[in-house]
């Protein structure tokens, strides 16, 4: 098993690695390439992300559907993993339109998870 794991996972309990032959609905970009209809612009883009990954890795897990197995956010990632031979791929696995609505909201910022251990912090201690 060759995973692409991701560095940082804020929601550990959604947090899933699955197979890339699991995986439904995302799009293959070589399939664009095929029928020239990949743009300049989307060409570009992708370049650059490959090259992201390869020299920082992935950052964070791509987020599949609590409708099966469908990617939801993540097409170009896990493009790449399936570029570069990996086998699996770290996911956030939502279970209902609040996981996916919590997720996208947050701000994957420094101060953001600074911010929100101080508010975990305080919430814990009103229920103690």
């Amino acid at each position: 098993m060759k995973l692409l794991k991701a560095k940082y996972i804020h929601y550990p309990e959604l947090y899933t690695e699955y197979s890339l032959s699991q995986l439904e609905n995302f799009m293959d970009y070589r399939r664009l390439e095929l029928s020239h209809r990949r743009t300049e612009s989307q060409q570009y883009r992708l370049q650059c992300l490959m090259k992201e990954l390869d020299e920082n890795g992935l950052h964070y897990p791509i987020l599949v559907s609590w409708v099966g197995y469908r990617v939801t956010v993540g097409h170009q990632r896990v493009w790449y993993a399936t570029q570069r031979g990996y086998s699996h791929i770290s996911c956030y696995h939502l279970k209902n339109q609040t996981d996916f609505e919590r997720v996208m909201r947050s701000d994957f910022s420094e101060e953001y998870w600074k911010t929100e251990e101080k508010t975990f912090v305080k919430n814990s201690e009103r229920t103690n």
